[in-house]
């Protein structure tokens, strides 16, 4: 855009024409004199004025933006940005965070009791107790092992446990996001920092299946309701002059 507006008109038609005659014979030729008046020119002044023309640092710079742009546009089809669209609206989310049930310290404890972790974890226990029973000048109060040791934190809850009632506790899942493919990368959209924590931050996915609908044609823009987002018009419409006309079609209608 900035080489455009350095660019006089005239030196933006002829780059212009200059790409749309590409390969023909005469290229700089023909496009020179579609755009200047080229009445009382030779052959060759032609030719040195497209050189120069061909030459200016703007018009290269100006020509390869608008190769560039044209072969992006011939290599991004429909069907491409259509399957965009699709892996963006049916992607679950679930991929990328998710509200789960987890085990409490007793679901899958033996006789459901307390379940430690590892035989480390139980000992810091003890000698936090014993610390404390030191310092409060009492007898220490040593936690039982009785439920044994192998807790998973993110085990699921027990149907049967007698201290969550088998419901366990919540827990939000966030995934790695460096780690997203497919449909979960495209639609990831970032992460930011709130004062309430982490947030996830999703592509529009009603958006997204809407553009689709779109593109199907399932949309009805003069249709009655259309404005109200109805993609589907009415199969017919009938005009009742009473209300007991209109009793009679509905029983009709219902059968």
């Amino acid at each position: 855009m900035r080489t455009m507006r350095e660019l006089t008109d005239k030196q933006r038609e002829f780059c212009r024409q200059y790409l749309r005659l590409a390969g023909v014979t005469g290229q700089g030729h023909q496009a020179y004199s579609m755009v200047y008046n080229v009445k009382h020119m030779t052959a060759g002044s032609i030719g040195s004025a497209v050189q120069e023309l061909l030459n200016n640092p703007k018009v290269i710079e100006y020509v390869e933006e608008r190769r560039a742009a044209a072969a992006f546009k011939f290599d991004v089809t429909q069907a491409m940005v259509l399957k965009v669209w699709w892996e963006i609206a049916t992607a679950d989310v679930n991929l990328l965070m998710r509200h789960r049930r987890i085990n409490c310290r007793h679901c899958h404890g033996a006789g459901h009791a307390y379940q430690w972790r590892d035989l480390a974890e139980y000992a810091d226990a003890c000698a936090a107790e014993d610390l404390a029973a030191t310092d409060e000048k009492r007898e220490a109060r040593f936690p039982s092992d009785d439920g044994g040791y192998g807790f998973d934190r993110v085990a699921p809850p027990h149907p049967s446990c007698p201290q969550c009632s088998g419901e366990g506790y919540g827990d939000v899942w966030v995934a790695d996001t460096g780690n997203l493919e497919g449909a979960a990368r495209t639609l990831y959209a970032g992460v930011k920092q709130t004062r309430h924590g982490l947030e996830i931050i999703t592509r529009d996915q009603d958006e997204a299946m809407a553009n689709v609908a779109r593109y199907l044609g399932m949309f009805h823009d003069r249709a009655p309701g259309a404005a109200n987002g109805n993609p589907i018009p009415p199969a017919a419409t009938y005009q009742a002059k009473s209300a007991a006309d209109m009793a009679k079609f509905y029983r009709e209608l219902m059968g």
